[in-house]
C-alpha cells in the first residue's frame, strides 16, 4: 500500500505503458456498461478519482491534454464479456492495451502518477463491484 503522496513522489516520466484489465472493464455512458479501447477515457477517469480523493493537485494534467497526448498503439488478448451487475446487463473488456504518452516530462510524470494510482482505484465503472481491476506497467 502507498499514500497519495508516496505515489506522487515515486513516479518517473515515461513514454508509455501497458494497461492490463484483469476483470471486465468498461465505462457507463448512461445506464449500460460498454467496453472502450480508448486509453484516454481511462486516464481521464483516473484523474477524476485522483482529484476527488487525493487532495493533491496535478498541475500539468488536464482531461483535454490527456485526450491530446495519450494514444493507443497496440492491443493484446482482448476479450469481450457479457456481464450483469446490480441488475444491469452490459459488456466489459479484459486484456491489455499498449499506450503511448507524448508531452512534456512534467506531464508524463503526472501521467505516471495516475498509472500507479490505477492499481488502487481501478478502471472504468462499477469498480466497487469488482469490475475494472487494473495493472499498469510503465515503460
Amino acid at each position: 500500500l502507498a499514500t497519495y503522496g508516496e505515489l506522487g513522489r515515486s513516479a518517473l516520466p515515461g513514454h508509455g505503458c501497458k494497461i492490463e484489465f484483469l476483470t471486465p472493464t468498461g465505462i457507463r455512458p448512461g445506464n449500460q456498461l460498454v467496453p472502450v479501447m480508448n486509453p484516454a477515457e481511462y486516464f481521464a477517469g483516473y484523474l477524476r478519482k485522483w482529484e476527488r480523493f487525493s487532495g493533491i493537485r496535478l498541475v500539468h494534467v488536464t482531461t483535454e491534454r490527456i485526450h491530446q497526448q495519450i494514444s493507443l498503439t497496440r492491443t493484446y488478448n482482448l476479450h469481450l464479456h457479457n456481464i450483469r451487475v446490480f441488475g444491469q446487463n452490459g459488456q466489459g473488456l479484459t486484456g491489455m492495451l499498449e499506450v503511448s504518452v507524448a508531452g512534456s516530462s512534467e506531464f508524463r510524470r503526472e501521467i505516471a502518477v495516475l498509472a500507479k494510482y490505477a492499481s488502487y482505484c481501478g478502471s472504468g465503472a462499477r469498480t466497487a463491484a469488482g469490475l475494472g481491476q487494473t495493472h499498469i506497467e510503465s515503460r
